[in-house]
């Protein structure tokens, strides 16, 4: 039930998003900026190197890259939510 539930739910967002332009302009427009945001994270900001962990493994390069973008990519967000917050409570004061 819960798979026919999703599966409807994306089927009606995705025939609503393509059916409406400025909706459809909007959504790539977020949706790239959130790309850009990763892309940044991954190449520019987070450096890879390997890892032992505490159960005598290694985490690889590549996966500490990984977890170091995770991190950036929280980090902006959390840094862009709270400049937008501020905005707007600022922008909402003035009126």
């Amino acid at each position: 039930i819960l798979v026919t539930i999703i599966g409807f739910v994306l089927y009606f967002t995705v025939k609503n998003i393509a059916s409406n332009k400025t909706l459809l302009k909007s959504t790539l427009k977020t949706s790239g900026i959130f790309l850009l945001t990763a892309l940044i994270c991954y190449f520019v900001l987070s450096s890879g190197e390997e890892t032992p962990l505490r159960d005598g493994n290694m985490l690889s390069a590549a996966g500490s890259k990984l977890v170091s973008a995770g991190l950036f990519m929280f980090y902006a967000l959390i840094l862009a939510a709270t400049c937008i917050m501020m905005f707007f409570g600022v922008k909402n004061m003035k009126k």
